[in-house]
């Protein structure tokens, strides 16, 4: 059927959502589960455990009426299993792919029954997809304490969902809040859906991913992770003697409603540091996560024990008095001194074939790394890797590097180095430029035979009205000039069209442009080159 169809690719493509009023609680809190059901069975076997349907299976083994059953085309998306409760799934030979719920549908499935004796607080958290008659069919859930298919309704649903729906049943707010169910020992969670007698029907109510839990009113404070902060209580990297950092305490409180007053006591090396008295206000929420600082604690050397008490005087009524305690080793580590780096060659030397890029450096601790770039000018530490020239340990003894020239066009480059250890890093330029000049004269000297196409500079630089572009072409061909800002966007195009070899010379003045960095692209039958130019008005 059509309307199935369209159905199903809704389903299917729905992601999961998170279930918000109902947290599963942890293993060890304060609120008990009695059952989380994802429907993941032998179907064939429904009703499994403490789930009862009505009428019974051998009521209506040969036909109708129909009641709750399993089945694996409409489902609540979870990722591990694939089916759900469905309102009219048995017999097992219909589908809701294909069968719609039928008139007079009288149907109840219910879970329990479940002590409540002890409870302070109970309820359940399902999902539900439903798709009916408005008002006269409709789902509805809540809770009895009779050892019938009755209900304390909690809630219900006519009409269509668009996609699956959380909601919860309290069981001492039931029947608009006039029934509790606390305190007593047998409740059974229920299922009802309802159908009139015409034949304006639907694929019906779907059930899935139904968790139970009750709370027994005590509390649990649990002890979490330690870590250490600059004062400003953001992350910091290593305890360095002379820091002034803060002990960050990680803790949670399980249950509901707000704690007796506890203390929050930090202890260095055996001694009282820090203390304070507080309340935890958890709610509804069954869980509250938290973090305590210490007071401002100046770095020592050698290694200290940090220790962290929650509820040190048991003030507070656990579910687990053992879990109140986390230890810490604090080791204060000398002060990071930086490294430092300076290239000294090249410092206005030419090569055409390869150069050796020779520095001096330091780092006390021996961890530093350098990498190599070069650059066509001092500004903005924006150079290009030197391919090879990554990660060279600073203790490397030659403290030098051989750079293959081969391939790096004709021009003049200085070198850029990152020196970077543990905790900082600087960059610094070489004491001066690198001519590369593969024929060993400049092409920008009168007389000389141009071979490869090069951008000679743009003079002046910085400029404040004009400046000219110098290039020289070794052959004739179309040319193309751009102007990009520092951000890559295309400003201008001072030129574009055919060229005969020879030196060039091409005048650009900005228009409405705001001072800044410019890079000059210059295009030359497909072959790119780029250099830079200032602004300043």
């Amino acid at each position: 059927m059509e309307k199935h169809t369209v159905y199903k690719a809704a389903l299917i493509m729905l992601i999961a959502l998170l279930v918000v009023g109902f947290v599963a609680p942890s293993a060890h809190a304060v609120w008990h589960i009695l059952t989380n059901e994802p429907f993941q069975g032998d179907a064939p076997t429904w009703p499994w455990g403490n789930w009862t349907i009505y009428p019974n299976r051998n009521y209506f083994q040969t036909g109708p009426p129909y009641v709750w059953g399993i089945q694996d085309y409409i489902y609540k998306f979870n990722g591990t299993d694939a089916q759900a409760l469905w309102c009219v799934g048995l017999p097992p030979s219909l589908d809701p792919e294909f069968d719609d719920y039928i008139p007079n549908t009288n149907s109840w499935v219910r879970y329990g029954p479940f002590n409540l004796s002890n409870a302070v607080a109970a309820r359940a958290s399902f999902w539900y997809y439903n798709v009916s008659q408005v008002v006269s069919d409709y789902v509805r859930w809540g809770g009895y304490n009779v050892d019938s298919f009755q209900m304390y309704e909690g809630g219900r649903h006519s009409g269509e969902t668009t996609q699956w729906q959380n909601t919860s049943v309290f069981f001492d707010s039931l029947q608009g809040g006039t029934v509790s169910l606390i305190g007593e020992p047998n409740v059974w969670l229920v299922f009802h859906f309802q159908s009139n007698s015409d034949n304006d029907v639907d694929i019906g109510a779907f059930i899935d991913e139904v968790y139970i839990a009750w709370d027994d009113g005590t509390f649990d404070l649990e002890a979490g992770v330690i870590d250490f902060v600059n004062p400003d209580s953001s992350m910091h990297t290593s305890l360095a003697v002379g820091d002034t950092i803060r002990f960050e305490f990680n803790w949670v409180a399980y249950g509901s409603g707000t704690t007796p007053e506890f203390d929050i006591t930090c202890m260095i090396d055996g001694s009282v540091f820090y203390e304070e008295r507080r309340v935890a206000e958890i709610g509804t929420s069954q869980q509250l996560w938290e973090e305590t600082y210490s007071d401002l604690w100046i770095v020592e050397a050698d290694t200290h024990e940090v220790i962290w008490y929650i509820d040190s005087h048991r003030e507070v009524e656990e579910a687990d008095e053992d879990n109140n305690q986390s230890t810490f080793e604090a080791i204060g580590v000398p002060p990071n001194v930086p490294a430092w780096l300076h290239i000294y060659s090249p410092d206005g030397d030419t090569a055409n074939t390869e150069f050796l890029i020779e520095w001096e450096d330091y780092d006390p601790d021996d961890n530093a790394l350098i990498s190599l770039y070069y650059d066509t000018d001092t500004l903005n530490f924006d150079g290009l890797p030197i391919p090879g020239a990554y990660n060279i340990s600073e203790d490397d003894t030659t403290d030098s590097f051989l750079w293959n020239l081969t391939s790096q066009p004709n021009g003049q480059y200085w070198i850029l180095g990152l020196i970077m250890d543990s905790e900082d890093f600087s960059w610094v330029y070489s004491d001066g430029p690198l001519l590369v000049d593969h024929l060993g004269v400049s092409n920008s000297q009168g007389g000389s035979l141009i071979t490869d196409f090069n951008i000679e500079g743009v003079y002046p630089n910085p400029f404040n009205s004009s400046a000219n572009i110098s290039f020289a072409l070794p052959t004739d061909g179309l040319v193309q000039i751009r102007i990009f800002d520092a951000l890559g966007r295309l400003q201008a195009e001072p030129y574009k069209g055919l060229m005969r070899s020879g030196q060039h010379e091409i005048s650009w003045s900005p228009q409405n442009l705001s001072s800044g960095l410019y890079l000059v692209e210059i295009n030359h039958e497909g072959v790119v080159q780029m250099t830079k130019a200032l602004y300043l008005k």
